[in-house]
């Protein structure tokens, strides 16, 4: 499905218990006993460098009390580490700012300067830091730089409608991971009637219409994320008629955190790509990242060579050429250093016929090709079933360009694991290549779809899956089946998030014969055979915080299950 993206659109209906600009939740504590500066009161003492996202929650709550609330809720997700700052007490620096991985600022009784903070914050998105803004910033503002990264601005607000969520636009986007409700309580203030920022997309709605989550890929010079939470952060335990703790306010916060932090369980991919249009890059990107496994970056080789410093931050590289890099020997030569030291890389069209040259000749799985379009090309023949880089690919169709290289040279050693229907290499692999021993696959495929050029593959197909798939086993040689439910809706696990044990129900008259936990990347933590009884706890108290699948497997069917590890 394309992904459809509002550029400035006006909400312009005013709804029941509409208030001007500048007002908030009508609660003002004018008290100046409260702590200024950095604070924390709530899990990890100093969170930065901690295991999760560190975060700084930045507020000026009616109640400065109310900004613990907020801490303790995102600490108890267990998917971030937060500290807090009263903007209504004094302004972080720059210098604080930069030392968290994502800010999280929502406003109230009004920030002590709104300009300086929002100079700060302007300058932290120009360096890449991730802002996370919620009611109320679009109408008690936080001005300066921060105005050129407002989502939802020109608003006003509302209240006194219970409202959850209505239409989800974006189904699986990553802020909506692992969420069920959201119910905002007998308040449920939010905002009303402002303007969408041009290229920010609305990921879901109210149930009255407004939007509730809105997103932005890039913006700013580094093309960071921003995301809008259209509710107010404290919950029913600073005040009895804010959003319900029995609905996922908390993971919504956090997730949101760790989507525009970048931040990923997985492992991360540099694509390096040199494609006719720019922007077709970051659809690859993209198309990445909506596997929910991988962080994917980016490098235009078509306007420079990425160091061999750059490349080894990676697990791996995604390369494609289309326009040509701007210097092929000396990618060439830094890809070498990057294959010999043990990192993968994966190749796609054109790199065959528009090629990469110097120490990368060497590693070429496909070479000495031309290349084809025109006829719209799906899988063949399969010579390799069961392949982990087949894993949950049913389709693939090349859109009706379906551009894919032809008859070049197949590389020693390598495997061809699926064919187009014309007979053409579709998938070839090696499992070792240099002094490393390094897995190598290249996709016969140009990898931006048809949300990039309408000729290009169809993402109605599996063309992301595999993709991913090659990235992943190219990493680690495990790919994870996250779509298998043979088993159905009758085995469950609780609770989730869970911090000591996992508790598995089977009401499915089963019998599973192994359960194993298996990490983002595909990784195999514990594996417990024999496990045939109806119900059991399993004791995840060792595993590191982060997100995991249960892997339940009977004799002829298996079931895979994400938890969240607090």
């Amino acid at each position: 499905m394309k992904k459809i993206t509002l550029k400035s659109v006006v909400f312009s209906a005013l709804l029941t218990g509409f208030v001007g600009f500048g007002q908030g939740t009508g609660t003002t504590n004018t008290s100046t006993d409260f702590p200024t500066g950095i604070q924390n009161n709530y899990g990890v003492e100093d969170t930065r460098g901690a295991s999760v996202p560190s975060v700084l929650v930045a507020g000026s709550p009616g109640n400065p009390d109310w900004l613990l609330d907020v801490e303790a809720k995102l600490d108890g997700t267990g998917l971030v580490a937060a500290d807090t700052f009263l903007t209504s007490g004094g302004t972080p620096t720059l210098a604080e700012l930069q030392s968290y991985d994502a800010v999280l600022i929502f406003t109230d009784a009004g920030a002590a300067d709104p300009v300086s903070f929002g100079n700060n914050l302007g300058q932290y998105i120009d360096g890449g830091g991730a802002v996370v803004d919620a009611t109320f910033t679009p109408n008690v503002s936080i001005t300066g730089g921060f105005t050129a990264y407002e989502l939802y601005s020109m608003s006003g607000q509302s209240n006194g409608a219970n409202l959850g969520i209505g239409t989800i636009l974006e189904p699986g986007h990553p802020t909506l991971d692992g969420v069920t409700s959201f119910d905002g309580g007998t308040a449920s203030f939010h905002n009303t009637g402002g303007t969408i920022a041009g290229g920010a997309t609305v990921v879901a709605e109210y149930t009255d219409g407004s939007p509730f989550i809105i997103v932005d890929d890039n913006v700013g010079p580094a093309n960071t994320r921003r995301t809008f939470l259209n509710f107010y952060p404290p919950s029913i335990d600073a005040r009895d008629d804010f959003w319900d703790t029995t609905s996922d306010g908390a993971l919504i916060m956090a997730n949101a955190l760790r989507w525009t932090a970048n931040f990923s369980d997985g492992q991360t991919v540099l694509v390096v790509g040199a494609p006719g249009n720019p922007d077709w890059i970051l659809d690859v990107e993209a198309k990445i990242e909506e596997t929910g496994t991988l962080s994917a970056d980016t490098f235009l080789s078509s306007g420079g060579t990425p160091s061999i410093a750059t490349l080894m931050a990676y697990d791996a590289v995604f390369l494609f050429t289309d326009a040509g890099a701007a210097d092929p020997v000396a990618l060439g030569n830094v890809l070498e250093q990057y294959i010999d030291s043990g990192k993968p890389v994966v190749d796609a069209t054109f790199t065959p016929n528009v090629s990469i040259t110097g120490g990368f000749t060497q590693y070429e799985l496909y070479s000495m090709s031309g290349q084809s379009n025109g006829a719209n090309l799906g899988i063949g023949t399969i010579l390799e079933p069961g392949d982990p880089i087949l894993t949950d690919v049913t389709t693939f169709d090349g859109g009706t360009a379906s551009f894919h290289n032809t008859g070049g040279t197949i590389a020693a050693g390598a495997t061809v694991i699926a064919e187009y229907t014309d007979g053409s290499p579709l998938l070839i692999r090696a499992s070792n290549v240099g002094p490393a021993n390094t897995r190598r696959v290249f996709l016969n495929f140009y990898p931006p779809s048809i949300d990039a050029r309408d000729d290009f593959w169809d993402t109605t197909s599996d063309g992301a899956q595999i993709i991913r798939n090659a990235l992943l086993w190219a990493i680690n040689g495990v790919v994870l089946n996250v779509d298998d439910n043979q088993l159905g809706i009758d085995i469950s696990v609780f609770p989730n998030p869970a911090q000591n044990e996992l508790n598995i129900s089977n009401t499915s008259g089963v019998s599973i014969e192994r359960t194993q936990i298996i990490d983002m990347v595909g990784r195999i933590i514990t594996t417990i055979d024999a496990s045939d009884a109806t119900n059991r706890t399993i004791n995840i108290s060792n595993l590191t915080t982060g997100i995991y699948f249960l892997r339940l497997e009977s004799a002829n069917a298996s079931s895979v299950i994400k938890f969240i590890k607090k």
